[in-house]
């Protein structure tokens, strides 16, 4: 004769019909539950990691030397890549080709070595034909070039008005005189020997 549980309470049903205990089915459901957590938390590490990873490798200058920031510096002409390089000396340097090539004044004025400086601003003025970066250039001579080279390509005399004195102003003027058949700019020139060749050019 077949005797069934002699229950009084709900859970008793519960078991009947499972063929097991709800303590067995609880601890069941709940490993399943830590199992789906442990795989998210899984699946979410990893994918930190990727993003992590390419982070890493979008920022500029994370984990990488000097000379590979300057390489990919001056091949993408990005300068945010240059200002992360710890070598002043090479930074500078990075900036000046970036400045130079991207044809961007404003470049320059991050170069702390005034000898890349103004060779940035020289470039830069001479290559666009505008005066207006000589005054940036801290070197006497450089400057006094700057505004020869740009006169003799204008054509423009007043430029030659900018050069600091002696015989490179002499020489603009009676350059642009030659070039333009103006004998009145070689009254220009303040050297009797440069003044001479001027006029005597004119009259050749």
């Amino acid at each position: 004769m077949n005797m069934m549980p002699a229950c009084s309470v709900s859970p008793c049903h519960d078991i009947i019909l499972t063929g097991g205990s709800t303590g067995q089915k609880g601890v069941r459901v709940d490993h399943e539950r830590r199992f789906k957590v442990a795989i998210i938390i899984s699946a979410a590490a990893i994918i930190v990691v990727i993003v992590a990873y390419v982070v890493i490798g979008w920022v500029p200058g994370f984990a990488q030397s000097d000379e590979e920031l300057y390489n990919t510096a001056t091949s993408t002409v990005r300068y945010s890549y240059c200002m992360t390089i710890g070598n002043l000396t090479v930074r500078d340097a990075c900036l000046a080709y970036v400045s130079m090539t991207s044809l961007d004044a404003s470049i320059c004025g991050r170069i702390t070595g005034e000898g890349y400086a103004d060779k940035c601003h020289f470039y830069l003025s001479v290559k666009r034909n505008d005066p207006a970066g000589c005054p940036d250039i801290g070197n006497a001579s450089m400057r006094d070039e700057c505004y020869f080279k740009i006169a003799a390509s204008l054509l423009e005399p007043t430029l030659c008005a900018r050069v600091g004195g002696g015989e490179k102003r002499d020489l603009c003027y009676a350059y642009l005189a030659i070039n333009t058949r103006d004998a009145g700019l070689c009254d220009s020139v303040s050297g009797a020997e440069v003044r001479e060749m001027c006029s005597q050019r004119l009259l050749a």
